[in-house]
């Protein structure tokens, strides 16, 4: 089967996507890369490199996307468990996760530009902001996981229905392996985040 054809790219992008350049200094728009043993030429290296990088992101969606459309089924499903459930999350902690995401996504990509540019001090500070980063996000969420297993909140023989909760979960007839559900998905779906 022939190798779908995709857009072309001016030669600038091709030669700055291509990591490997002929000179010790910064690559330029002057600089040839060099072409790898398994490519024919420049131009199915780059091909090759961009049909990689789409793949590998339809995998990500395609991953994330069904933990979400999980989600989205059970919060339709069931919204006034979900509503009391989330009630328990820590915002403010959730807020500053997403900002140190954000973050660590910049200077991953400050990284990236780097390399491309043969700056091996600034490559070597942003990869390690980038690390100082993703420790912060996994130290913010191991502060979140230990208050939810003190107030019983991790799914399995421990949950409890939180004690301000239980009189509006049996007035409202509410079922609690709803509100238990909420925190599967939720583990599943922060945990998986963090291994990643």
């Amino acid at each position: 089967a022939p190798m779908p054809i995709l857009p072309k790219q001016p030669k600038a992008w091709t030669e700055m996507a291509t990591f490997a350049y002929t000179r010790d200094d910064a690559a330029g728009p002057e600089d040839e890369p060099i072409l790898s043993v398994q490519f024919d030429d420049v131009e199915q290296q780059s091909e090759a490199s961009r049909l990689g990088m789409w793949v590998f992101l339809a995998t990500e969606v395609m991953f994330f996307g069904g933990l979400l459309t999980a989600f989205a089924v059970y919060r339709t499903g069931a919204p006034e468990a979900v509503a009391l459930a989330s009630r328990h999350l820590n915002v403010v902690l959730g807020c500053v996760n997403t900002i140190v995401l954000l973050l660590s996504s910049l200077t991953m990509a400050l990284a990236v530009r780097a390399a491309q540019l043969r700056a091996h001090r600034a490559l070597l500070v942003w990869l390690g902001l980038t690390m100082v980063l993703g420790t912060a996000f996994l130290g913010i969420k191991a502060v979140e996981y230990t208050h939810d297993y003190h107030d019983h909140l991790i799914p399995g023989w421990n949950f409890q229905v939180p004690e301000g909760d239980r009189a509006q979960v049996e007035q409202e007839q509410l079922d609690p392996r709803m509100m238990q559900m909420f925190f599967v998905l939720y583990f599943f779906m922060t945990g998986l985040h963090a291994v990643h």
